[in-house]
């Protein structure tokens, strides 16, 4: 079988009396094979030369069995594990080919011929999920067009069997999980530190805050249950539903016990290498007896892999919020945004990354709710063990409002900073304990919008 490096790496007249191609062709991606394989080293040792004449004769065990023992006595290069991974998928053993070709590519990450090569033996591997994602790296590198070809066979192909593996695939899933919580909430008013605030509308004159507009401290318990169901409509495309339930209650007196409810529904199309995601949500909130917050809207995601390691995406949003209790403050948003996911060089650490920016315009003409604002979200996760993970959040939002305020004679101006970071454990089957720790200050031109929140809390969950 002639495979994409032989037709890189052998010398041309050689593979003239190997193959049957065109002269012409050949020669093209022989010249323009030094930007597609892994640099040689300074000097081939005896058993690399050995190996290479043995794949000419079409003896790929043999030069497997060559390369194998020589690796014992002496550490090698990209190009030495290179050709132990294509002997042996030519000697078909594609599991041992994975293996060295993943070594070479730890050597020397930017070589497309190698990567092409583990695309190829993954997919002999039957596993067309991560070939076509090797495979779709090797094109947006964008090879010279003999190769990109071949390459898109290959992908094609993946493709197909990945769909293939899909449909295959149990095609009904529910899952669920109840949790209660234990925590300590420095400010779940989220109002201002003082009582009193000073009103440039009046002089700067003096006025009290209302007690339970100021902020509140205390130690909660909360307890939820969410239920999730998937279902397979075709070989890439998935429709799911879902929604959750969370009660907290605060201290007695406040009357700040909260109620939450979500739910939402969509349909998920993806194949090997892009993912599109569409989404309708409900959310309402309830703060002892009052109807506080009702909103609907939608998502639409769209995410790429870029490479091995990489995925990008894009998302718009667009929501509209009632608030029952003062109708005055009903608004509706839009919201455009792009993300960025890496892996850290290992399969258990992800950063990822999200900007976006948007408009709430008011629906009750009231410009004081309306603004314009932008933000930034990074996040990492990583596992500290097999059952331990580390996973943080960092985030800035800007909002600027509308309407000048008669009270303070300006123009509201939000700066929120978030900081969030939590410790999963997994110490059971299906159940998961969450020590979390979560910050948030938003810094307000307004001193009644000014303020710190810090919450400290332990979950227990229970998956199913």
């Amino acid at each position: 079988m002639i495979h994409l490096v032989s037709r890189f790496c052998l010398p041309l007249s050689v593979r003239l009396r190997a193959t049957a191609r065109p002269a012409l062709t050949l020669g093209l991606a022989w010249a323009l094979g030094m930007h597609l394989v892994p640099a040689a080293l300074a000097a081939d040792p005896p058993a690399l030369d050995t190996a290479k004449q043995l794949l000419r004769e079409g003896r790929p065990g043999d030069a497997y069995d060559i390369l194998e023992s020589a690796l014992a006595s002496a550490p090698a290069g990209a190009e030495y594990h290179h050709l132990m991974g294509i002997a042996a998928l030519d000697a078909g053993r594609p599991g041992l080919a994975v293996f060295a070709l993943e070594r070479a590519l730890g050597l020397d990450p930017d070589a497309l011929a190698t990567r092409a090569e583990l695309g190829r033996a993954l997919l002999a591997l039957g596993e067309p999920e991560r070939a076509a994602v090797e495979l779709q790296a090797v094109l947006v590198a964008n090879p010279p067009a003999e190769v990109r070809g071949h390459v898109e066979r290959l992908l094609a192909r993946a493709r197909d069997e990945a769909r293939v593996a899909t449909a295959e695939r149990a095609p009904r899933t529910w899952s669920g999980y109840i949790e209660a919580e234990l925590g300590h909430d420095s400010n779940f008013t989220s109002g201002p530190s003082t009582n009193q605030v000073a009103l440039p509308a009046f002089g700067s004159a003096i006025f009290l805050i209302p007690t339970l507009a100021t902020g509140q401290s205390g130690t909660f318990a909360g307890a939820g249950a969410g239920l999730y169901y998937q279902t397979r409509v075709s070989a890439f495309t998935h429709a799911f539903f879902g929604g959750n339930l969370r009660f907290s209650a605060f201290p007695s007196g406040t009357d700040w016990n909260t109620t939450t409810s979500q739910a939402n529904a969509g349909l998920r199309w993806a194949d090997a290498t892009d993912e599109w995601m569409g989404t309708i949500y409900r959310y309402d909130n309830h703060i002892g007896s009052f109807h506080t917050d009702r909103i609907g809207g939608g998502l639409l995601r769209w995410q790429h892999v870029v490479s091995s390691s990489d995925r990008a995406g894009l998302f718009a949003q667009y929501s509209e919020a009632d608030r029952p209790v003062d109708r005055r403050l009903d608004t509706r948003q839009t919201l455009l945004g792009l993300s960025w996911q890496h892996a850290l060089g290992r399969a258990d650490a992800t950063l990822s990354f999200s900007a976006y920016a948007g408009r709430e315009q008011d629906r009750q003409d009231n410009p004081l709710v309306a603004r314009d604002l932008w933000g930034l979200r990074v996040g990492g996760d990583m596992a500290l063990s097999g059952q331990l993970r580390l996973v943080g959040l960092l985030g800035y939002t800007r909002s600027q409002y509308d309407g000048v305020s008669f009270f303070f004679m300006d123009r509201r101006l939000d700066r929120r900073y978030d900081l969030s970071l939590s410790l999963p454990w997994q110490f059971a089957r299906n159940w998961v304990v969450t020590p979390q720790l979560q910050h948030v200050r938003n810094d307000s031109n307004f001193p009644i919008n000014d303020y710190d929140r810090t919450i400290a809390s332990v979950a227990v969950r229970y998956a199913f």
